[in-house]
């Protein structure tokens, strides 16, 4: 027991780096290693779907450039045969050989000629007739025994089709012994019945090499077999399917190993129907590899899991004491319990951890003695906070109120000089209910109801300012004015347009409040038909309104300043003017940050 204890104390003393680093090594890397290679199997699947996928890709990206040739080649052969001049050169009697050639160095050379130079695809163009006045040469025949003997020729002159896609060999002018696949577009020239008492054809033959370039390109992925609709090998990747005979090799009879994935493109045309492209895929080597991998990791697996499970209980021995009752106590700090850790409870050790023991307990006592203070500091600042917030708000309002009493006692005056005193006894009644309305307002925040029956009382009197040159109109989504904002929010801004919009114009004046709800949004605007705003002084508005410390448009700026301490930055506050055409001032509260009206509450 005491060589155990010494043990333990020796490891105990251990820096806790060399401890983390002897388990990340033995604990932790060892297993990712072995756990990446036990899962060797799922990621050797996955390489494989990976790789049948990019085979996949290969194998469509070659039968669509494939396609887009004999596809070419057919769209070619429509246009050769929608030629009217050619039909009638080719039915024309001619008189003598000397009027056919030169009608053939005139019309007849270039007419086909073009469509080679420009698809390199095309290995030759041949144009076939029973007229016998056409002389054998160029791109140009005449259909005599040996023609109506040729295999390609059978099959178009046989065929109740236009048009057909047909595959032959021939023997190698340059090499009799070799024989060459080809694959040619055979179509009938009787478009136009007028010129149907000679017997047309057009043969284009593909030049197989560009077939046979396209499928060695994708040999990294997979060998490639283009098989025709009578199952026959057309031609294959290298040529490895393909015999120098003039018949060619059926499909159905190449050997295919088991190892090996048979993937097939069937092609879309309609001509094309019944031709494919096979991708001939060897995966056995691959397939070997990984199940003797996978029985290495296994075995691997099992030792390492023993030796690294035998260490890491010795190790983790040494800090995994002291951790949980280090963890005890932190517990008992978040129900602020400050307790120490004793070191009759438990070694402290001289490593890292009884470091951290040692300073826990210094931390403790700390706290415990600030905690008080700093609480106390807390609730003071949070005190001093609100009663700025509240100095404001009142600060605010007192600017508020002297502003508008001014301008009223102004239109007062105004109306005075102007109706020698026969109205003053109206607008004095209105100025007093308003003052006593603003008397009776205790609280900064009144309901949307009540704030536009103060601002119609504001616009009486400007009324009789005006007089019959001023109107204006209230615009009130029933449903919102149950909603609380702060008071003379609107009559600010309405007084604001009578004062500078409005003051500067002749002619019929107008002011439209409106109030709605839009998109979960209360939205408030002022419109007038004032002079406007230039753009250059509209946008120092803005930047007077939003910066506190400017003397400038006190009115609008208050409004701003009341509407972001009530709801913060969710508030939209805008100006939108045009020259001679008016100004509207308006602004956006979200629902969720308004006051939720009382049931049966909709303002005054």
């Amino acid at each position: 027991m005491k060589f155990q204890k010494k043990i333990f104390d020796i490891v105990d003393d251990i820096s806790l780096n060399k401890k983390f680093f002897s388990i990340y090594i033995l604990c932790v890397l060892i297993p990712i290693v072995v756990t990446n290679i036990f899962f060797l199997n799922t990621v050797g699947t996955y390489v494989k779907e990976r790789e049948n996928k990019n085979r996949k890709i290969s194998l469509n990206r070659a039968a669509n450039e494939i396609e887009d040739i004999l596809q070419a080649g057919i769209d070619i052969s429509q246009a050769v045969s929608m030629d009217r001049s050619l039909y009638s050169l080719l039915d024309k009697d001619y008189t003598n050989d000397i009027d056919y050639y030169g009608s053939f160095f005139d019309f007849l050379r270039d007419r086909v000629n073009i469509y080679m130079i420009v698809y390199r695809f095309i290995q030759n163009i041949e144009i076939y007739t029973s007229n016998t006045k056409i002389i054998s040469g160029g791109n140009y025949f005449y259909i005599d025994e040996d023609t109506e003997k040729a295999e390609w020729y059978n099959k178009i002159d046989n065929s109740n089709k236009d048009i057909i896609i047909y595959s032959y060999k021939y023997v190698d002018p340059y090499n009799p012994k070799r024989n060459v696949p080809s694959i040619s577009i055979l179509k009938k020239l009787n478009r136009y019945v007028v010129y149907l008492q000679n017997k047309n054809i057009v043969k284009l033959d593909i030049n197989i090499n560009s077939i046979y370039e396209i499928m060695n390109r994708e040999k990294n992925y997979m060998n490639l077999i283009l098989v025709d609709n009578l199952g026959r090998i057309i031609c294959s990747t290298d040529k490895m399917y393909e015999d120098n005979i003039t018949a060619y090799k059926k499909f159905e009879d190449i050997l295919i190993d088991d190892y090996q994935i048979l993937v097939t493109n069937w092609f879309g045309n309609q001509l094309l129907q019944g031709w494919k492209l096979v991708g001939i895929l060897d995966n056995s080597a691959v397939n070997q590899e990984l199940n003797a991998t996978r029985n290495y990791v296994l075995i691997l697996m099992n030792i390492t899991t023993l030796v690294s499970t035998f260490l890491v209980v010795i190790l983790l021995r040494s800090y995994n004491n002291r951790i949980m009752s280090l963890t005890k106590h932190m517990r008992k700090v978040k129900e602020q319990q400050f307790d120490n850790i004793m070191p009759i409870q438990i070694r402290e050790g001289k490593d890292e951890i009884g470091e951290l023991i040692r300073s826990f307990n210094l931390m403790a006592g700390k706290i415990s003695s600030l905690i008080y203070d700093v609480y106390k500091l807390e609730l003071q600042k949070k005190d001093l906070y609100l009663e700025r917030i509240h100095a404001e708000l009142i600060f605010l309002q007192s600017q508020m109120n002297p502003h508008f009493l001014f301008n009223t006692l102004n239109a007062i005056l105004v109306v005075c000089v102007k109706n020698n005193y026969t109205n003053v006894i109206e607008i004095i009644k209105y100025l007093s209910k308003i003052l006593r309305r603003l008397l009776s307002w205790k609280d900064d925040l009144i309901t949307i109801g009540e704030e536009i029956s103060f601002t119609e009382m504001y616009l009486k009197i400007e009324k009789f300012r005006f007089g019959d040159q001023f109107n204006y109109i209230f615009s009130i989504d029933q449903s919102a004015t149950g909603y609380k904002i702060p008071k003379m929010s609107i009559q600010t801004i309405v007084e604001n347009a009578c004062k500078h919009g409005l003051q500067a114009i002749k002619g019929n004046r107008l002011v439209t409040v409106t109030v709605r709800l839009e998109y979960e949004e209360l939205i408030i605007a002022v419109k007038d038909n004032g002079k406007g705003i230039e753009n250059n002084e509209l946008y120092n508005i803005m930047e007077h309104i939003k910066n506190e410390d400017t003397k400038s448009n006190i009115g609008l700026r208050n409004v701003y300043r009341r509407l972001k301490l009530n709801y913060g930055e969710e508030i939209e506050f805008n100006i939108k003017s045009k020259l001679d055409e008016g100004t509207i001032v308006y602004f956006k509260i979200p629902i969720k940050v308004l006051e939720q009206p009382q049931r049966g509450e909709k303002g005054v």
